[in-house]
């Protein structure tokens, strides 16, 4: 499944994680994320040897989109662990949304996996792969890319929501 690309656009409901990509897009209460993956590769043009990057190269850029709010695109690098975002003082990034919960959402940064988005918040903040406390209103992604349909997938559009039943 994927947007069309016309009208309100796709998204579907975080389940779990979810692997950002450059130019990923989060729909959470009336704000919307938008994620670039900035490259922190110098070229070297004495080397004729090609590497391959790994998510460790790319600083994660995050741009928020809220009502009449503008707010400065905010830079984070691998080494920072997890960032939650909310109404909460106490989240790293503070979003004036009253639809939002005080986490809404967490991204992650793991070696093995790159950057992650999880809805909600850990329940223990000392480990941020253990479980997750949900936010009342869900984090969503636009389907910019090609994604599996799954038995109990939430999507919307607009203001209508869909449920997938596999039969």
């Amino acid at each position: 499944m994927k947007d069309l690309e016309s009208g309100y656009g796709t998204f579907v409901k975080i389940s779990g994680r979810y692997q950002l990509s450059n130019e990923s897009l989060i729909n959470i209460g009336d704000s919307y994320i938008v994620v670039s993956m900035m490259s922190n590769l110098k070229e070297d043009t004495n080397s004729k040897q090609q590497t391959k990057p790994s998510s460790q190269d790319f600083t994660l850029n995050i741009r928020i989109f809220s009502g009449k709010n503008c707010y400065e695109p905010i830079d984070f690098i691998p080494t920072k662990k997890s960032i939650t975002f909310g109404r909460s003082s106490k989240c790293d990034v503070v979003i004036n949304d009253t639809i939002l919960s005080r986490i809404q959402c967490t991204i992650i940064y793991t070696d093995d996996e790159g950057w992650m988005i999880m809805d909600g918040h850990p329940k223990n903040p000392n480990n941020i792969t253990g479980e997750f406390e949900s936010s009342t209103n869900g984090t969503w992604v636009y389907l910019s890319r090609d994604t599996q349909v799954f038995d109990g997938m939430i999507l919307k559009t607009n203001h209508t929501l869909f449920q997938c039943s596999l039969v």
